[in-house]
Order: C-alpha cells, then sequence, then structure tokens
C-alpha cells in the first residue's frame, strides 16, 4: 500500500524491467513494453520518472512489478483502494493469469465476485467460516444456513398448531449451478 520499492530516480520501465527488455509473466516471456500496456502505461510514458507520477501512476507501477516477482502466494490488503477501473481491471485480469494464490482482504464485493474461488469470513469473535466459490456465492450459502438454523429452533408446537391447514406450495428447487460453481 506505501508503494514501497519503487526507486524514484528510475523510470517506469526501469523500475519494472530491472534492465531487462524482456520479463517472465507467469511462465511466458514477454516485451515489458506489452506487459506494461496492460497496466495502461503508453510506450511514451514508460520512461517518465517515478518521482513525477500520480499517487494512481505509482499504484500501476507498484503491481505491475510485484506481480512479477516469481511466487506462489501472493497477500493482498485491500489491492483495489486508490486504483482507477482501467487499473483495477489489469489487476483483476493478472490475478485470474497467474499461476498462483492470492490471499485478499477486501470489502470491496464487485471485485471478489471477478477473482475470488474461496472466500474465508471472519466473525470478529476469533471464529472463521471458508465458503467455496465467489462473494455472491458466499452470501447465498450463508443465507441459506441463517434460514435453516432459524427453521430449526421453532418449537415443535407451531408445527403442531399449523397441521391441516392448506400452505402455499413451495418454490422448486433451482437445479443449476450458480454462478460461483461455474467458476469453480
Amino acid at each position: 500500500q506505501k508503494r514501497s520499492g519503487l526507486i524514484d530516480e528510475e523510470n517506469i520501465f526501469e523500475n519494472v524491467g530491472g534492465g531487462r527488455d524482456r520479463v517472465d509473466f507467469n511462465g511466458r516471456a514477454m516485451d515489458l513494453r506489452s506487459y506494461l500496456a496492460r497496466f495502461q502505461f503508453s510506450p511514451e510514458e514508460v520512461r517518465k520518472p517515478v518521482a513525477a507520477l500520480s499517487g494512481g501512476e505509482r499504484a500501476r507501477v507498484a503491481l505491475a512489478k510485484l506481480l512479477l516477482r516469481p511466487a506462489n502466494l501472493f497477500l493482498f490488503d485491500e489491492p483495489t483502494n486508490d486504483l482507477d477501473a482501467m487499473t483495477l481491471g489489469a489487476l483483476e485480469q493478472s490475478l485470474l493469469d497467474l499461476d498462483a494464490n492470492a490471499f485478499l482482504v477486501s470489502h470491496d464485493r464487485h471485485f471478489l465476485d471477478r477473482v475470488a474461488t474461496h472466500i474465508i469470513e471472519l466473525d470478529g469473535n476469533g471464529n472463521a467460516t471458508l465458503y467455496a466459490g465467489d462473494y455472491s456465492t458466499c452470501r447465498a450459502l450463508k443465507r441459506q444456513a441463517d434460514h435453516g438454523a432459524r427453521e430449526s429452533a421453532q418449537p415443535a408446537e407451531n408445527e403442531a398448531a399449523d397441521f391441516g391447514r392448506s400452505r402455499a406450495p413451495s418454490k422448486p428447487k433451482r437445479t443449476g449451478l450458480t454462478y460461483g460453481e461455474e467458476l469453480e
């Protein structure tokens, strides 16, 4: 978040490439200019010194540099803060393209819907629950669990009192896969 690791005296090309014209991204060699284009840097902009960049531009340089590091696990704390829509799209696509795991702490539900395969929910009391799927799937599973817990908590007398009353037919169960299940 502090964008440490950037050298203000160097330009974007030097900061990200470290003196190389070609970089390895996810096991694929590619031209550094093409890689930087993913992060919305034009060929002319890559020679700009980092010291002259705005906060958003510095964020893009830091992300571009970070995602080139060989790793099998990345940890991100609120990675979408201060990112414009184009950079957010570049981050999402890079995370999806990486052959690595990313542990993301984020309040951005839409971002989590696009990149998450599992959600760990912390309840504030030291408990954690793991949900398979994206954020929307997590919410649906949590609603189902909450609804089931409420139904099972109702006393048996309510069922006896309702005996004989006609009930509205229940909705048919959905048979297709959820969006999160399709992604998985």
